[in-house]
């Protein structure tokens, strides 16, 4: 899966205007985890997982855990 800003590549199907909770859902689901997964392979609370994935604010560690974990990068 190849993460850009506002884009999205999946099974070769380009999906534009995404937003990043909505790319991190996406990377998350494409690897076969579930929010709870995670939350634990990040050491965070599950609760942060909904909130970046529905675009709540977050402190920016957590976010970049999240981003790490998944392989996302934000490209401006």
């Amino acid at each position: 899966m190849e993460i850009g800003k506002g884009i999205a590549v999946v099974d070769g199907m380009v999906l534009d205007n995404v937003s990043l909770g909505q790319r991190v859902r996406l990377a998350r689901i494409t690897k076969g985890m579930r929010q709870l997964d995670l939350a634990s392979v990040t050491g965070l609370n599950p609760g942060d997982v909904v909130n970046i994935e529905h675009d709540r604010p977050v402190h920016y560690w957590k976010l970049r855990r999240v981003l790490d974990t998944l392989e996302i990068s934000v490209k401006p």
